[in-house]
């Protein structure tokens, strides 16, 4: 007959296994977060290690039949369930930096590391059960209704162990205090069990690690808060420069950032829906946040965007209650910017029947990952109902290239919604804007008179906003929304670096100024930049070494094709045999500044200037490189240098021309463009392609100048 003491054991052991398994998802989010890929090895490893107990008790059990051999085996797991919060956040904080930032040996290392280190006390737990049966049957006719009853506790006891951890202590003490009093209370019945003094001992462990082992969870530089929320791990934390932000579970990204004083870093992808208002101007503009986590873009929009449009109204939606109080405390909000709606995004579509002139989606269930439920085309459908006539949709998507099929998915479920979609790349970051109205778009409707700080980001709209035009990629649906899985092959394909968008996905796609269009891998024609240039002839420079030379011209074609990354490589070699090799420092800079990195690109170009003061070609890059960077008079300078030298050289005429069209100078892109089409007809296609041309190319001018 089983006792009273055994049933109470059951169902305290099935309660910490479940314990065990709620808290292993929240210990891991921080460094991991919460995906589904996440949550299928936790439980995935867990049943794995429930089996194994399972048989590994009935074997133990009919050895040793013995109650004490039992309760030490529970006593064990209390004391290893004891050391994992301080052993977990000892390790991870030298060998994480979230999911971006580690190396994906290390991340699989620490990934299924940390999950093993929730095997074994679930292991040992998992002898419980069939030991308690073992020792409680006495005979065949009682097998049945006992394991029926033993059972039964434990399944009621995992019930307990799924809702208390989620429901009150996770939220309420944390996950470390969560999985430390767990240790104390399977210590405890343990201890009851052995009667021994020792093992009443070892249940002041737990209680001594919750009082004295360090309180934060992750280490992430200087941490204001800190807290498990129930939703997110979440930290606010003060950076080096002065800003704060907000950290959600793994740190792939920031949900929010205040910056002192409201700056406007152009890398920052929600200072561009600024421009929002002015594409759309509304004498009393209502704007939406769907996401709006610390408020970082409430605080935005009022500084920069109210002076302009007096009755612009504000609305905040945040899923997260303990997020929303935040905003005041740490990221510059003052309290009357506008409302803040306690909510989920869909949920308060769903539940409102008013209607916005810009929403704006910027809700992460995680750093990366956009909740698939708001990724839809039925979610979009039922955003469109809720946008006045000619309103606008915008969202954020993070990919490493513009074939991203993330993105691409993106691309078509928008454009199966709205009639026009367009897409904007954010200045050296991952991030794509993607608007969509039913109503066309065009930057020239921006105002010229916009605050000082706001222009740079007109000019950028100028220069690259695009109409989307999907060719692949797939349309995401309530039923088949595969967005975490989509955005996990993406980092995978970047760790790896199989992916071929490790350049920079916001450069130009045309600025290597050429007569001869090539296509590329990706569609994308790429000018071929090498013609017109005294360097062409390679026997003209003697000196340098024929076999690096050789290695330049292979570096070079992978130049044109935009494969910058294994020209380095290529020019690197070159460089091997020929250190003078100023050709391949040229072009080995201009791969760098096509890639985003402009202070090397440049110090590579300038390098090659030294060796050949003369070099007309490197003078163009240099200008290629400065204009690149958006140093537009240095560019000029450079380009009308590599004129002096070189008075055909079509490609630096186009330069200054180009530069001249993003600032609207139409006078100036005749002047310059003029010569270039005279030395090369080409150039006319090239030009009416160029997004640089855009604040120009209504004028009579230059259409005339351009036309086939």
């Amino acid at each position: 007959m089983v006792s009273k003491f055994m049933y109470l054991y059951v169902f305290l052991t099935g309660a910490t296994v479940m314990s065990v398994e709620m808290s292993a998802s929240r210990l891991i989010a921080p460094y991991f977060g919460t995906s589904l890929i996440v949550w299928a090895n936790i439980i995935g490893i867990i049943l794995l290690a429930m089996s194994a107990g399972y048989v590994a008790g009935g074997r133990i059990a009919d050895r040793f039949p013995r109650p004490n051999v039992l309760f030490v085996i529970s006593l064990g797991a209390g004391l290893i369930l004891s050391i994992i919060p301080l052993a977990a956040q000892w390790v991870f904080q030298f060998l994480t930096a979230g999911i971006l930032g580690t190396p994906v040996r290390i991340s699989l290392l620490v990934f299924v590391g940390t999950l093993f280190v929730f095997a074994p006390p679930v292991f040992l737990l998992a002898m419980v059960s069939p030991f308690v049966l073992r020792l409680s049957v006495q005979s065949t006719g009682q097998t049945g209704e006992t394991a029926g009853r033993l059972y039964a506790f434990s399944t009621l006891g995992s019930l307990l162990g799924t809702f208390i951890p989620s429901l009150i202590l996770i939220p309420n003490i944390g996950t470390r205090a969560t999985i430390l009093w767990s240790a104390f209370v399977l210590l405890t019945i343990s201890a009851v069990g052995l009667r021994r003094w020792w093992a009443a001992v070892l249940t002041l462990i737990p209680l001594l690690l919750l009082v004295f082992s360090p309180h934060t969870v992750k280490a992430n530089g200087k941490v204001l808060w800190e807290k498990e929320t129930p939703y997110q791990y979440a930290q606010v934390i003060e950076q080096k420069d002065g800003s704060i932000a907000l950290v959600y579970n793994e740190g792939g990204g920031y949900q929010s950032v205040y910056r002192p004083n409201h700056a406007l870093p152009p890398q920052d992808y929600y200072n561009y829906y600024l421009m929002l208002p002015y594409l759309r101007p509304a004498a009393k503009p209502d704007v939406w946040i769907l996401g709006s986590a610390g408020g970082t873009m409430l605080g935005l929009f009022d500084r920069w965007v109210r002076p302009s449009f007096a009755e612009l109204t504000l609305t905040g939606v945040e899923i997260d209650p303990e997020i929303i109080p935040l905003g005041t405390k740490y990221f510059g909000l003052k309290g009357n910017e506008g409302e803040i709606v306690n909510s989920d995004a869909r949920t308060f579509l769903t539940s409102n029947k008013d209607k916005a002139d810009l929403i704006i989606v910027d809700a992460y269930s995680q750093q990366i990952y956009i909740p698939f439920h708001l990724a839809t085309q039925e979610f979009y459908q039922k955003a469109r109902t809720h946008l006045e006539p000619g309103g606008i949709l915008a969202l954020n998507v993070n990919a490493v290239s513009p074939s991203s099929p993330l993105l691409q998915s993106f691309e078509q479920t928008l454009s199966s919604v709205f009639a026009y979609t367009y897409i904007l790349p954010v200045p050296n970051s991952y991030n794509y804007v993607l608007l969509a109205t039913e109503r066309p778009l065009s930057a020239a409707e921006i105002p010229a008179d916009l605050p000082l700080a706001l222009q740079p980001f007109a000019l950028h709209y100028t220069q690259e906003l695009t109409t989307v035009q999907p060719t692949a990629g797939i349309i995401f649906t309530d039923d088949k929304a595969p967005v975490e899985f989509l955005t996990d092959q993406m980092i995978w394909q970047t760790i790896f670096q199989t992916s071929k968008s490790k350049e920079n996905p916001a450069l130009p796609e045309n600025k290597s100024k050429s007569t001869v269009v090539e296509t590329s891998s990706a569609g994308t024609q790429v000018p071929n930049p090498e013609q017109n240039s005294p360097e062409r002839s390679h026997t003209t420079v003697p000196d340098l070494k024929p076999e690096a030379m050789a290695l330049y011209d292979e570096g070079h074609n992978l130049y044109d094709r935009r494969q910058f990354a294994k020209a380095i490589a290529k020019f690197d070699q070159a460089l091997e045999l020929d250190p003078a090799c100023y050709p391949a420092l040229t072009l080995k800079g201009a791969s760098f500044a096509f890639q985003g990195n402009y202070v090397k690109g440049l110090t590579l170009i300038q390098q090659a200037l030294k060796i050949n003061p003369s070099f007309e070609y490197g003078y163009f890059n240099l200008g290629l490189a400065n204009e690149l960077a958006g140093r537009w008079q240095d560019s000029i300078s450079a380009y009308t240098h590599a004129l002096e030298l070189d008075v055909k050289d079509t490609w630096s005429y186009y330069g200054i021309a180009s530069i001249y069209g993003r600032q609207g100078t139409v006078e100036k892109v005749i002047e310059y463009l003029k010569p270039a089409i005279a030395l090369n007809p080409g150039v006319k296609k090239v030009a009416r392609e160029e997004h640089d041309f855009a604040p120009v190319k209504n004028d009579p001018r230059f259409q005339e100048l351009v036309k086939p």
